[in-house]
Parts: C-alpha cells; structure tokens; sequence
C-alpha cells in the first residue's frame, strides 16, 4: 500500500467516524430537546395551578374584607 492510499484510508475512516459522532450528537440534542420541552410544560402547569390557588385565595381575601367592611360600617351607623 502505497503512501496516498495510507491516507486515503485514514482519510476514509475519519470521515465514517465524524458521520458517527455526529449522528450521535443529533441524537443527544433532539432527546435535550425533548427533554426541556417536558421540564417546561412542568412548569408552565405548576406556575398555572399556583396562579390559580393565589387568585382563589385573593377572591376569599377580598369576600373577608367586604364582610369586616360590612360589620363596620353596620357598627358606625349604630
């Protein structure tokens, strides 16, 4: 085998052993991919359910108050 065809042949092997490893890294970036995407959608249904509980508990906050409100004014026309 002569010098050319040497590196013709290490040539050859590197080029399938980029196409590996970067067959591989597409392989990794679609799974971080899918794996943020999960993580967010997490989120964004946790952040939901507190937004909700914080609007429930302002709405029984507010109702508190109209009632105390309510008593107090009562008591002052007394």
């Amino acid at each position: 085998m002569n010098k050319e065809d040497q590196i013709f042949d290490l040539l050859e092997r590197l080029y399938i052993e980029l196409q590996d490893t970067k067959k591989e890294l597409k392989e990794e970036i679609s799974n971080v991919r899918t794996e943020l995407k999960e993580e967010i959608s997490n989120v964004r249904t946790g952040l939901k359910e507190e937004i909700s509980n914080v609007r429930v508990e302002l709405k029984e906050d507010i109702g508190v108050l109209n009632d105390n409100q309510m008593i107090i004014c009562d008591k002052l026309e007394k």
